[in-house]
This record gives C-alpha cells, structure tokens and sequence, in this order.
C-alpha cells in the first residue's frame, strides 16, 4: 500500500511538470527585432538626422534655471540651487527654438523674471542657441497651497 501511494505521488508531480512546461512552451513570446529590421530603423535615423530632424529622444545638454530677464533673443537665467553655486547663465535663441509655457505654445517675451525653466540645447556643450524653452506645470500641491494662502489672504 504503502509503494502504491508513492507511486502515485511520483506520477502527480511527474504529470505536474509537464503541464507547466507545455504552458511555458504556449506562451508567447516577445518579438525581438530581425537584424532587417534593426537596420531599417538604423537607415530611418541616418536619414532623419541628415534632414535635420529629430531622431528620439533629445541628446543635448539641458539646463534648469530661474528667469531674470528676457533681452530680444537672449534669456538670462540663474542657474544652481543654493546661494554660493548660483551663476548667471546668458542663453541664446533663434526662429527654431520653441518656448512653451505650462505645456502650451507661447513666445520668449512671455517669459516673466522669475519663472522656473527648463532649456535644451542641441548639443552636449550647451552652445549655440536653445532648441526648447520650456516653464513646466505647477506641481498640484503647490498649486493648491498658493490658493489657500490667498484664500486667507482674502480674510
């Protein structure tokens, strides 16, 4: 008796194994490229960067600061967090660089002195002129600490 049952045991975890591996063989998996493929992307990106396009993700320096004054197209910002590393940066812009305000298109003069902003350069050095300015979204909490503080202001 004591043969048979473990004898059944063995069977149990033998007919176990087996349906997990036929589950692990069903499964799909996940694509990988072809070679053809990746140098057809390869071959896309080539050609996008040889118009001047953007390919992916942006690879130049990018540099936050607060606004200090916006002069025609030259924006100087103040750059660093604490007092002593704070330096004042001078950064230049063309027809091409896009400025956006809290997520919508807008000009550098609307930029104001003091706004918190975020500038990508093209290249790794950060020179030549800004290919984005942007100022981001208040964050939600700040947002809606600065309405109570004005709602008590209003007492």
């Amino acid at each position: 008796m004591k043969t048979l049952t473990k004898l059944m045991a063995v069977l149990a975890i033998v007919g176990f194994v087996n349906v997990a591996m036929a589950a692990d063989d069903a499964a799909p998996k996940a694509d990988k490229p072809n070679k053809a493929a990746k140098a057809d992307k390869a071959a896309k990106a080539d050609k996008a960067a040889k118009a001047g396009k953007p390919t992916g993700k942006p690879t130049g320096k990018a540099i936050k600061g607060e606004v200090i004054s916006v002069d025609g197209s030259t924006l100087k910002i103040k750059t660093g967090g604490k007092k002593a590393e704070q330096k004042e940066v001078t950064v230049t812009t063309d027809a091409s660089t896009k400025v956006v305000i809290e997520g919508k298109q807008a000009t550098l003069a609307d930029l104001k002195p003091g706004q918190k902003i975020n500038i990508l350069h093209a290249n790794q050095e950060g020179t030549g002129p800004a290919v984005r300015v942007a100022v981001p979204a208040p964050k939600a909490e700040k947002a809606a600490d600065k309405a109570e503080k004005a709602a008590d202001k209003g007492k």
